[in-house]
């Protein structure tokens, strides 16, 4: 059986990730977090999913340092130190929607260092579903104050369909690959359909991939919102 290890295992994206491999039951997994990742630098991996990258933008761009740390120096650290077949690490579409911003240029980063180890790179937009986190969607549901603009359009996934088609995928991804939603949806429509009280901002931050032709529909997020502010639950 094929040995995986997933970096960030309770992460929002790891921990979903960790979910799809285990329901296959195909796959030797192995969870690796911040209190356990020293203990298997001896093994020897097929895969290494490396999903330990904060996604937090706003704190990246007002604390570049950290998350070069955080980032760059952590996937630096794994690409040296452990041993494996393959390695996927985790990335996000803002390199290419917000280029010029601090959180970008360190993502950009680590793609480069992944690649020069020949490994693959996976660039994630907005996501919905799985664990609980604070969010973009949250403030809408909680009638909290955005700051972008209401016009933004995101191509939102669900969380637990990224995780299967990365997995699904994982021994014939290309050496980039960017994941969206087929189309997009407004913050506006998403805080009209649930009555959400929130006030936007100004900032335009478009993040949607256009003529994907694949992908889930992003008016999924509709219903899933829906169902939180019902059952006043937390979101993902």
């Amino acid at each position: 059986m094929t040995n995986i290890a997933v970096f960030g295992c309770d992460g929002y994206v790891g921990h979903a990730i960790c979910k799809e491999i285990e329901s296959l039951n195909k796959f030797n997994l192995f969870k690796l977090n911040r209190k356990n990742f020293i203990d298997y630098q001896k093994n020897k991996f097929d895969i290494i999913i490396h999903s330990a990258n904060p996604a937090k933008r706003y704190f990246a761009n007002n604390n570049p340092l950290i998350d070069y740390k955080e980032s760059v120096e952590k996937t630096n650290f794994i690409l040296k130190n452990y041993k494996y077949e393959n390695i996927i690490t985790i990335s996000s579409l803002s390199v290419l929607f917000e280029p010029n911003t601090f959180y970008a240029k360190n993502r950009a980063q680590v793609e480069k260092n992944t690649l020069l180890n020949k490994g693959k790179v996976v660039r994630l937009g907005p996501m919905f579903g799985g664990n609980p986190r604070k969010s973009t969607l949250q403030d809408i549901i909680d009638d909290k104050n955005i700051f972008f603009s209401n016009k933004t359009k995101y191509g939102y996934c669900n969380v637990n369909w990224v995780a299967k088609n990365i997995v699904n995928r994982i021994d014939s991804l290309e050496d980039i690959n960017n994941i969206s939603a087929k189309n997009y949806i407004t913050l506006e429509e998403i805080a009209n359909s649930i009555f959400s009280t929130s006030n936007f901002g100004n900032k335009i931050d478009d993040q949607y991939l256009k003529n994907t032709g694949t992908g889930p529909d992003a008016y999924d997020v509709i219903e899933y919102a829906k169902k939180c502010k019902k059952n006043n639950l937390k979101c993902g």
